[in-house]
């Protein structure tokens, strides 16, 4: 499976494509104050409460044995706090089925001045759940009571299934955000690896990247060894508003033109300011 992620200019993105790598950090963090509407209370049924008290009761878990003494009020209030606080520990980051959404080249890849790196996953990515697509709605999935009952000594079966459900909260977002085509790796925070299950497989650089930086982007590929990967350029069709996509020679063609052009578009912007 081929997915794509937008780098904007700057050192972070440089220092992920050095280690061949991305950053994976928390929904806390997100642009979407509302991010796979995790933060949003959940509503408990009935039986959902009763099977929540017989696990307390159960499993002598004494930290939690006053939670038995609660009425379904403050039990449903506790169960969110420890539901919000699990998914705040989780960490992801998001990459799109599309490399030339000129949204995405505007928000992520400061202004289409950054890059686009085409990564190659592992299908037991998929099968172990680390990688998901994003559901768009305007309603997150009820999770599991049995997700909020795991701990380190539960069956391995469990906490897959813990894992799946809790990943399955923070894969859902506003359809606002549906041309994104997003999906979600998860991981720990910090740089992921992938452990050898992702690969860059093709570079796509900004219609207005700069010279500069475009060869300090080059000369990382060639100290990580990747070099010889396919690198295509962004390029505005004639006539039209869509993106579409250039080799290096036709872009060297045209480079002065494309430079004039860039830089003309500056001009008039300031113009009118």
């Amino acid at each position: 499976m081929i997915l794509y992620k937008y780098f904007p200019e700057n050192i972070n993105s440089l220092k992920a494509l050095s280690c061949k790598s991305v950053w994976m950090n928390s929904a806390l963090k997100m642009n979407d104050p509302l991010e796979s509407l995790s933060l949003i209370s959940q509503e408990y049924s009935q039986e959902d409460l009763n099977q929540y008290r017989k696990h307390i009761k159960e499993s002598e878990v004494i930290t939690k044995s006053d939670w038995l003494n609660y009425n379904n009020e403050q039990l449903i209030e506790c169960l969110n706090f420890l539901r919000r606080n699990i998914l705040a520990g989780l960490c992801f980051s998001s990459f799109s089925e599309d490399y030339n959404n000129i949204l995405m080249w505007s928000h992520y890849a400061s202004s289409h001045t950054g890059f686009c790196l085409a990564f190659e996953f592992s299908e037991d990515l998929l099968v172990e759940n680390d990688l998901i697509k994003v559901k768009y709605s305007n309603k997150v999935d009820s999770l599991n009571i049995k997700s909020l009952m795991c701990d380190d000594n539960s069956p391995h079966k469990d906490l897959v299934e813990m894992k799946r459900d809790f990943y399955k909260s923070l894969t859902v977002k506003s359809p606002h955000w549906s041309y994104e085509k997003e999906w979600r790796k998860w991981g720990s925070s910090g740089y992921e690896d992938f452990d050898g299950r992702a690969k860059i497989v093709k570079i796509y650089f900004g219609y207005r990247i700069d010279k500069e930086f475009e060869n300090i982007v080059r000369n990382i590929l060639k100290s990580v060894e990747l070099e010889n990967i396919e690198i295509k350029y962004m390029d505005i069709q004639d006539n039209s508003t869509n993106l579409t996509t250039i080799n290096e020679e036709d872009y060297n063609k045209n480079f002065n033109k494309r430079q004039k052009l860039v830089e003309g578009t500056y001009v008039n912007i300031k113009s009118f300011i």
